[in-house]
């Protein structure tokens, strides 16, 4: 079974070794609530919610719809919104107590083919079939997408749906309710869900383009607090007038933080004839192992100005590289970045600190990483002592903020991107 790293939070008080992490961070393995290996066979109802199309649930074994490869079997549903939206129940027999000291967190896997043609999916949760339920809206805290999905509501996700419910009680009943679009056959499948597992939360600090105030500001607050960090740096920038100096970047290394390349003149990938894509990745890569400042392991990259497509994905596996960096918003939409445990390594996004994110909403990410055990990764490019543009932040937030996080050590680990994404690796579906 998959490690699922997800969060023991502020409700559950586990000690973990920051330096002493097992693979993917996982500090417990999440135990199955009810399995979907029997298929059909296995659930309670199947049934329309509500709605004036069809639905069905069948039973499935395409194992490309599989994300535990220990099973053989999962739930197919098609939904017929032709005639308007419409809901469908899958409905889980089960007996348990959730979260009776342990992780306030329940999982749950779903892929979709197209994931524009879900409007919603909803978890509800009842111990005498529905007169008292808990109801927490999967799809309103977390931004669904095509492929594998993780959703995993928090036990403050969850509000009173009906009656008088209570988590002191045993729940007997676990219903997935998910409304395809109007006009439109939706499909999605359904895998395993999970509870009590949690994992440890991360911070990743990178740092874009080779500005002077990376190394004249950023580093020593870094160095202050024994936290490393990321560059992603422009081959043509290195000694050149107005950036970080050959020594710096040298000075960076040493001092244990990563160096990794966002190609030699930043280029828009996306906008240029492959070959020259393909060249420019090289030559940035060129450069910095020739001056010997190019972090060794996992080989990773930052696309210029967080432009992609799969054609420039495939030059970057081609070549060997292993994760890549993008640019996420700052209103809790990277996937991994706040708490999904599913992630493309090529599509690793992240929250770019600049004019349009106060220190508030950076604290509000840390806190949501925290409080779901995910990983929140932070681009900046540059410091200024006031008066952010759209490539800087200002000295003094950055402070306030690696100050909150510092506080908050006994429950979130700063690591580089490398390291991080190396405690990560491993076998997933790619999409």
């Amino acid at each position: 079974m998959n490690k699922l790293w997800l969060l023991i939070g502020l409700l559950c008080a586990v000690s973990v070794e920051a330096g002493s992490l097992p693979q993917r961070y996982a500090v417990a393995d999440g135990a199955v609530i009810a399995t979907i290996n029997t298929g059909i066979s296995g659930l309670a109802t199947n049934t329309k919610a509500y709605g004036s199309g069809t639905t069905a649930g069948t039973d499935n074994t395409d194992s490309t719809y599989f994300k535990d490869a220990s099973t053989t079997k999962n739930v197919k549903v098609v939904i017929d919104g032709t005639a308007g939206a419409t809901a469908h129940n899958t409905d889980w027999t089960i007996s348990r107590v959730f979260f009776a000291g342990t992780a306030p967190t329940i999982g749950i896997w779903l892929y979709f083919p197209v994931a524009a043609n879900v409007n919603s999916c909803a978890l509800l949760i009842t111990a005498d079939n529905f007169a008292n339920y808990f109801q927490a809206n999967m799809t309103g805290i977390q931004a669904k997408r095509d492929g594998w999905n993780f959703f995993a509501p928090h036990k403050l996700d969850f509000s009173v749906g009906g009656g008088s419910p209570s988590w002191t009680a045993t729940m007997t009943r676990m219903r997935l309710q998910c409304e395809g679009a109007a006009a439109v056959t939706t499909t999605y499948y359904i895998d395993q869900n999970y509870t009590g597992f949690y994992a440890r939360p991360q911070v990743v600090f990178t740092f874009d383009d080779n500005e002077a105030t990376i190394f004249t500001v950023g580093q020593p607050i870094l160095d202050a607090k024994g936290w490393k960090a990321t560059l992603f740096s422009q081959g043509q920038r290195i000694d050149a007038n107005g950036y970080g100096t050959l020594a710096q970047h040298q000075a960076w290394r040493a001092a244990g933080h990563e160096i990794y390349s966002h190609t030699q003149t930043h280029v828009n990938l996306t906008a240029v004839p492959p070959t020259q894509a393909a060249a420019e990745i090289a030559a940035g890569q060129a450069t910095i192992v020739r001056l010997g400042i190019a972090s060794p392991g996992p080989l990773c990259f930052a696309y210029p100005f967080g432009n992609f497509n799969d054609t420039v994905k495939a030059i970057l596996r081609a070549g060997g590289y292993v994760c890549a960096r993008a640019v996420g918003g700052n209103s809790y939409t990277p996937y991994l970045s706040i708490k999904g445990y599913e992630f493309d390594e090529l599509q690793v996004e992240a929250t770019e600190l600049n004019n349009s994110v106060t220190l508030a909403q950076a604290l509000a990410e840390v806190d949501q990483a925290i409080k779901y055990g995910g990983t929140v990764v932070f681009l900046i490019h540059a410091f200024v002592a006031s008066s952010p543009g759209a490539s800087s932040w200002v000295t003094s937030d950055f402070q306030a903020l690696c100050s909150y996080i510092q506080a908050r050590e006994s429950l979130v680990t700063v690591r580089p991107f490398g390291s991080w994404f190396a405690g990560h690796a491993g076998a997933r579906k790619a999409r």
